[in-house]
């Protein structure tokens, strides 16, 4: 064996001997991968979230369109209930999201591990010497689930629904509650982003169920 091999069989060896005796290091970098991992999803579905009402009047541009063009379209009631149900499907992959991401933000500030770039006045240590940092020399691209990612960007499906199923609506009287009317309806940060976002949603939904049912 020349001195060369033997300098690299002894180099693999010692590289993962400190691998194995630095278990707390390991640790960081996963928590710190799940981190970003996280964070990127949540942009992701934010982005969905926030453009669908530009992809729905883009979809309402190419059924007018179609329907100029004399080729048969499905009822506007099916095309409707399609947006809604994509409204449902992004509300939900939201909210799953943001959730995700709450949870990788607390594993590492459970860890006292702070991920390079992040707020620290987000919850992460105040003291970058408190917790475990990654070298800047570390590609930050290897840090995120890549593959998660591309699938999470097709986490919407497509309904191609041409009948709308009848749906059960109970006729109830209640009145709208101010903000201030009970401590359980204030909420900040996030909570506050996600109870608007759904408010939206179900402000939408109604006016558009009362529309079909009058119709």
């Amino acid at each position: 064996m020349g001195l060369l091999d033997k300098y690299e069989g002894e180099h693999k060896l010692q590289h993962k001997s400190s691998l194995d005796e630095d278990p707390e290091k390991k640790e960081a970098k996963q928590l710190i991968s799940q981190y970003r991992t996280m964070q990127m999803r949540l942009y992701v579905t934010e982005q969905a979230f926030e453009n669908r009402e530009e992809r729905f009047e883009r979809e309402e541009e190419e059924r007018r369109a179609t329907v100029e063009a004399g080729e048969e379209v499905g009822t506007q009631l099916a095309f409707d209930h399609k947006q809604l149900e994509l409204t449902r499907h992004m509300t939900r992959a939201l909210i799953d999201a943001e959730e995700a991401f709450a949870a990788a933000k607390a594993a590492a500030v459970t860890a006292g591990v702070q991920v390079p770039g992040s707020d620290v006045e987000s919850g992460f240590v105040d003291d970058v010497n408190d917790g475990y940092i990654i070298s800047s020399e570390d590609d930050e691209e290897e840090d995120v689930d890549r593959a998660a990612i591309e699938a999470w960007m097709a986490l919407v499906p497509e309904c191609d629904t041409d009948e709308v199923p009848e749906v059960d609506i109970d006729d109830w009287d209640a009145k709208s509650m101010g903000i201030s009317d009970s401590m359980s309806m204030v909420a900040e940060d996030g909570e506050r982003r996600r109870i608007d976002k759904w408010l939206a949603m179900c402000e939408r939904t109604r006016g558009e169920l009362e529309v079909v049912v009058e119709s």
